[in-house]
């Protein structure tokens, strides 16, 4: 796959491993859009963009990625008038992958990322006279508190949300579909992503680490939710690897693609549990519905002030932990096709994840 590619979110979780992808499997030029904050230089961003990347991968690979400053948050991208003429000239790729990820952030802080900065990306997009694809990376629950089964290329609605997080991501989303007339995109929803299948890696700031950190710690003693509820995790492998596969199908453009487990791959929240406490030497850890949760909490917040953040969490995850919708995933099972790429069941990697843990 030849070509220019112009990502943002490098940095990231999936984004980083995308971007690997890229380097590895390609002879593209890949401009990285990066934030250099007062303080920073645009050297010491490069330098922390490298170290994430493999050791073997050859410095030609490496010499290969140029930063763009700029930053999502600001009008057309923060791009200087000349970096943007050059993208608009040279880019036949963009994957967008950068967003605010927090779930509780106000909505206009999470909508200036997600939301404005998804418009300026798909502003940028049109002025690319070579661009041949964008991706756009999106999550499953631009859908909010959708029941039953959710069809890829149903168009989430502005309603249901459960925070920012979702509500933001949700509006972006709706503007790239608006946008597929004019531009070749792709939306590409992940489910909830563990972890780096080969080593267990699972960043601090993720909602899986934060809980069965708190298994491992013995602070959490309760956690919300239904034991019946069932859980889509995918690990980051499949879904760099989907990205990437997607990406180069043009016959994808138009279409939406859940990077979801399948229905054969989904873990209830009791079995998770179960197997959190069997790793990690525990007694069995109750799941309270979400109104026993709550009375719960309030009083543990007055007993246990040490506990205030992490109950915090728990509650921000309780919409996942208690009623989760099922994703369809035909249109990524037809693209990924014949290739190796598959979601692999949490429980056949769970042990990493609780030596990475461990080892924290």
């Amino acid at each position: 796959m030849p070509g220019h590619l112009f990502m943002t979110g490098a940095t990231g979780f999936i984004g980083r491993r995308i971007l690997q992808l890229w380097l590895e499997r390609t002879d593209a030029t890949l401009s990285v859009l990066v934030r250099v904050p007062a303080g920073t230089t645009l050297e010491e961003k490069r330098r922390r963009l490298l170290t994430g990347l493999p050791d073997d991968l050859d410095g030609p690979a490496r010499k290969r990625i140029r930063l763009v400053p700029g930053d999502l948050a600001r009008p057309r991208l923060g791009l200087e008038r000349e970096a943007r003429t050059s993208l608009a000239a040279e880019v036949t790729h963009i994957v967008h992958a950068g967003a605010h990820l927090q779930f509780n952030l106000q909505l206009d802080q999470a909508r200036r990322v997600n939301t404005d900065g998804t418009k300026a990306v798909l502003d940028l997009a049109r002025e690319c006279a070579r661009l041949e694809r964008l991706d756009h990376l999106s999550t499953a629950y631009v859908g909010g508190s959708s029941e039953g089964t959710v069809l890829e290329d149903r168009r989430p609605s502005h309603s249901g949300h459960n925070n920012a997080y979702e509500r933001s991501k949700c509006e972006a989303e709706i503007l790239v579909w608006e946008g597929m007339e004019e531009v070749p995109a792709a939306i590409l929803r992940p489910t909830i992503v563990t972890c780096d299948v080969r080593t267990g890696y699972t960043p601090g700031t993720s909602a899986f680490y934060r809980i069965l950190h708190g298994f491992a710690s013995g602070l959490l003693t309760v956690i919300p939710g239904r034991p019946e509820a069932l859980l889509d995790l995918v690990p980051l492998d499949y879904v760099a690897e989907a990205a990437f596969v997607i990406g180069g199908e043009s016959h994808a453009a138009h279409r939406c693609f859940h990077l979801s487990a399948g229905e054969k791959n989904l873990i209830s929240l009791g079995d998770l549990r179960d197997l959190a406490c069997d790793a990690f030497g525990r007694d069995s850890v109750e799941i309270l519905p979400p109104d026993e949760f709550f009375r719960w909490s309030a009083v543990q917040r007055e007993a246990r002030p040490r506990l205030k953040s992490l109950l915090s969490e728990m509650e921000l995850y309780l919409p996942y932990l208690s009623e989760h919708p099922l994703f369809d995933n035909r249109n990524t099972r037809e693209v990924l096709g014949e290739t190796s790429v598959r979601p692999t069941p949490v429980q056949d990697y769970f042990d990493r994840i609780v030596d990475f843990i461990r080892s924290q």
